[in-house]
C-alpha cells in the first residue's frame, strides 16, 4: 500500500513538473489576437511618456499605452481622458468664480436680547446760516468794505445749493479759498442743550455749517481739521453709545434754543450727504421722531477676505483723498467733487481744500448749476458699500405746538424701534469649500488626488533630468563602442 502512495505521488509530480514545460507564448490558433503585443516607441518623448503614462495614478493614462489594444479602444480611451480633463477645468474655474464672486452671505441673527445697537447721529443745521450783526467785525477782519454787495453776496453763498448755484452773483473783491473761513466766522452762535448723545461739533456739510451730534467722525469734517492740514485717524471716543433691550425705550431729546433747525439722523460713523432726509424743527415746537433701526456687520472671516470677494470696504481701507477713513457716504461726496473738478475745472469752497486743485469761483459756482444732471450722477463712483454699519429708516414723524409761556426751544426727540433681527455678512464658500470641490471634481473625473498631480509634477521636472541624463551616456557609451568596432 505504501509503494502505491509513494508512485502515484511521484507521477503527479513529474505530470506537473511536464505541464510547467508547455510553452504558452505561442499563439494557439483559436485564440484572436488584436493590437500590438509590444507598444513601439520610436522617439525620446514617446518613450517617456510610456513611461510616465504606465505608472501614473490617473485613471485612463495605462490603458493608453497597454499592450493588445484596438485603435479603437486607445481612441475612446483618449476622447474620454480628454473629455474628463476639460470637465474638470471647466467645474474648478466655475468653484474659483464663486470663491471669489458668491464667497459671503448675509444670515439673520435672531438673539435681539442680547443685541447692541448703534445710537444715531444728530445733525442740526441753523435755517439762519449767518448771524447779521457780525459783518462788521468778520469783513474787517478780511478787509473788506461792508457794503449790501458784500453782504447779499455771503448770505446767498450761505444759503445756496446745488439748484441754484446757476444764480451765484458775480464776485471777485475777495479770493475764493477764503470764503469758507468768512462764512465760518459769519456762522451763528447756537445754544444748545442734548441728553444721552456726546458734544456737537461744528462740520462742513453741502448744507452749509451743521452742528454735528454723537459722531465720531465729525472731526474729519470740520474746519479746524482742514485748516490744520490733518490726517490723522483719532480715536473714538472713549463711550460710543448703544442701545440694547433693557435701555430701548430711552429716547434721546436735543433742545436748540436760539434757532429754527433742519435735523436729520444718520450713521456716527459717517457723514451727511443730499441723499439724507431733514426734518425742519420749529423753536416752540416739539418734533418727535420714531426710527426703525437696521444694523449689518461682517464676520472676522469675511474682514480677512479680498475686497472684491466680500465686495464691501472696512473704514481703515479706503483710501480716499479728502478723509482719512471710510464710508459709502464719504467716497460719494469725493465723487461728487470729483464731478465739479471734471467739469468746470474746480471743487466747491465747501469741499476739503486740496493742494494742486482750485476753489471754485462765482462763474465755476454757474457752471456746476448749468451741469446739475452731470454733477449729481454717481454711476460712475463704484463706491462699495460699508461692511459695518446702522441704517435708521422714518417710522413716523410728528411735532406739537407748545403752549404759551413754554420756553422757546425747538425740541426733537428721537426715539427707536428696537429690531428683532441684525444682518450679518458671512463666509459661505471658503477657500478650504474651493480646495474640496476641486478635489472631488478630480476625484470624479480622473480618479486623482494631490499625489497624482505631484507626480506629474515630478515626471516634468526630476524624473525628465534623470531620464535625460540617462539617454545621454547611453548613447556615448554605444558611439564608443561603435567607434572601437570601426576602428
Amino acid at each position: 500500500m505504501k509503494e502505491k502512495v509513494n508512485s502515484s505521488k511521484i507521477f503527479y509530480i513529474n505530470d506537473f513538473n511536464n505541464l510547467k514545460k508547455i510553452d504558452y507564448s505561442e499563439d494557439d490558433s483559436s485564440n484572436t489576437n488584436i493590437g500590438m503585443s509590444k507598444i513601439q516607441a520610436k522617439t525620446l518623448f514617446q518613450k517617456y511618456y510610456i513611461d510616465f503614462a504606465s505608472s501614473s495614478s490617473i485613471h485612463g493614462f495605462n490603458h493608453m499605452t497597454a499592450p493588445r489594444r484596438h485603435l479603437i479602444e486607445r481612441f475612446l480611451t483618449a476622447f474620454f481622458i480628454i473629455g474628463s480633463f476639460i470637465s474638470l477645468i471647466f467645474l474648478s474655474l466655475t468653484f474659483w468664480q464663486r470663491f471669489q464672486d458668491f464667497s459671503t452671505v448675509v444670515v439673520f441673527d435672531h438673539e435681539y436680547r442680547r443685541f447692541t445697537i448703534t445710537q444715531p447721529a444728530v445733525i442740526a443745521c441753523p435755517i439762519v446760516r449767518i448771524d447779521e450783526n457780525k459783518f462788521p467785525e468778520v469783513f474787517k477782519k478780511y478787509n473788506l468794505a461792508d457794503t449790501t454787495d458784500n453782504r447779499y453776496f455771503f448770505q446767498f453763498l450761505s444759503n445756496a445749493t446745488y439748484s441754484t448755484f446757476d444764480l451765484t452773483p458775480e464776485f471777485t473783491t475777495v479770493e475764493p479759498t477764503k470764503w469758507l473761513s468768512i462764512l465760518n466766522d459769519l456762522k451763528p452762535d447756537v445754544d444748545y442743550t442734548s441728553s444721552n448723545l456726546n458734544k456737537a461739533t461744528w462740520v462742513v456739510t453741502e448744507q452749509g455749517f451743521c452742528l454735528a451730534f454723537n459722531s465720531y467722525v465729525s472731526p474729519y469734517s470740520s474746519l479746524e481739521y482742514w485748516q490744520s492740514n490733518n490726517w490723522t485717524i483719532l480715536p473714538l471716543f472713549d463711550e460710543v453709545h448703544f442701545y440694547d433691550y433693557q435701555n430701548r425705550e430711552i429716547p434721546n431729546t436735543i433742545k436748540i434754543k436760539t434757532h429754527d433747525v433742519m435735523v436729520s439722523i444718520y450713521y456716527p460713523g459717517s457723514v451727511v450727504t443730499l441723499e439724507n432726509k431733514f426734518y425742519k424743527s420749529m423753536r416752540t415746537a416739539m418734533s418727535q421722531l420714531t426710527l426703525f433701526v437696521g444694523e449689518i456687520s461682517s464676520s472676522n472671516q469675511v474682514t480677512e477676505l479680498s475686497l472684491t470677494q466680500r465686495k464691501c470696504m472696512l473704514s481703515d481701507e479706503g483710501k480716499l483723498k479728502m478723509w482719512p477713513v471710510y464710508t459709502k457716504a464719504m467716497c460719494s461726496l469725493e465723487c461728487r467733487y470729483n464731478n465739479i473738478l471734471r467739469i468746470c475745472g474746480c471743487y466747491p469752497h465747501f469741499a476739503r481744500p486740496t493742494n494742486g486743485i482750485p476753489i471754485c469761483d462765482s462763474n465755476q459756482l454757474q457752471c456746476i448749476g448749468k451741469n446739475l444732471d452731470k454733477v449729481l450722477s454717481l454711476e460712475e463712483c463704484d463706491c462699495y458699500a460699508d461692511c459695518d454699519t446702522t441704517f435708521y429708516l422714518e417710522e413716523s414723524f410728528s411735532t406739537i405746538e407748545l403752549k404759551k409761556g413754554s420756553p422757546a426751544d425747538a425740541v426733537v426727540t428721537i426715539t427707536i424701534v428696537f429690531p428683532t433681527d441684525k444682518y450679518k455678512r458671512e463666509q459661505l464658500f471658503g477657500f478650504n469649500d474651493f480646495l474640496a470641490s476641486v478635489g472631488g471634481a478630480a476625484g470624479l473625473f480622473l480618479g486623482a488626488s494631490v499625489i497624482s498631480f505631484i507626480e506629474i509634477l515630478y515626471f516634468a521636472t526630476l524624473r525628465l533630468c534623470w531620464y535625460k541624463q540617462k539617454f545621454n551616456k547611453k548613447n556615448k557609451t554605444e558611439s564608443v563602442t561603435w567607434f572601437n568596432k570601426i576602428k
